[in-house]
């Protein structure tokens, strides 16, 4: 999971919960893009989440595995780039590319 938000809570690459209101908050907050990249095929990231958060992991499934369906958050599924959590650190170029980081904005 990679996120680039300036000025978030949890920092870039943190595990969170595709919990609705949370994300809600987080776009709330912030005034730039919020953006959820994720790999539907990081099973380690989907079995570790799990194993940590017995509890809520039924309700609430780790981001970095799914989109987050809220209003203002950029999607980008990055399967095709990454097939393990630990291809992230090699894809790290390719999908800031791919999102678009740190070029012009005609749209914002």
């Amino acid at each position: 999971n990679l996120q680039v938000v300036a000025g978030a809570k949890q920092p870039p690459g943190c595990v969170a919960s595709v919990n609705k209101k949370t994300w809600e908050s987080v776009r709330r907050v912030v005034a730039g893009r919020v953006i959820n990249c994720y790999s539907t095929k990081d099973m380690i990231l989907a079995l570790m989440y799990r194993v940590k958060n017995l509890t809520t992991t039924i309700f609430e499934p780790p981001v970095g595995i799914r989109s987050v369906k809220v209003p203002g958050v950029e999607n980008y599924d990055v399967s095709h780039v990454v097939e393990s959590h630990g291809e992230y650190s090699v894809a790290v170029q390719e999908i800031l590319h791919l999102v678009g980081y740190n070029q012009p904005c005609n749209v914002c």
